[in-house]
């Protein structure tokens, strides 16, 4: 998988919870309802149910539990467009247009990280990033 393909699968995770139980969701929905049903109707409606169920968890999750709620989920919905592409590479591209279409209408995500080192330990950490440490063990003299 290349590193654009993982951001794009991250990005249309994010996307359809973030969506969830905002005024984007009518869009999300219907969008990807489509996606997902690779034009079958049946199999859209059955896509569109199951979104609707993950809208009414969040909606009905306390407002303080929504952003766990929405980062588990979120898991989820990495594999299945996961799935989704490594069985339609053409996907991907549907999938690049709706993340795009749906990014102006979503809230503002928030990022918060927690890093502790204790007792001579070393904290290397990013943000949506990468870390690369190079160390040479100490020399003796």
């Amino acid at each position: 998988m290349t590193p654009e393909l993982a951001a794009l699968l991250a990005a249309g995770a994010t996307t359809v919870v973030s969506a969830a139980a905002t005024d984007a969701w009518r869009l999300a929905r219907s969008g990807f309802g489509r996606l997902l049903g690779r034009g079958d109707a049946r199999r859209e409606s059955a896509e569109i149910a199951r979104l609707d169920v993950l809208a009414e968890a969040i909606e009905q999750a306390p407002a303080d539990e929504r952003d766990e709620l929405r980062q588990r989920l979120r898991e989820g919905w990495l594999v299945r467009l996961g799935d989704l592409v490594e069985d339609d590479p053409a996907a991907a591209q549907e999938l690049h247009g709706l993340v795009e279409a749906l990014a102006p209408q979503l809230p503002e995500s928030k990022w918060v990280q927690h890093n502790t080192a204790r007792d001579h330990g070393q904290v290397f950490a990013s943000l949506g990033g990468n870390v690369i440490v190079h160390q040479t063990p100490p020399s003796d003299g």
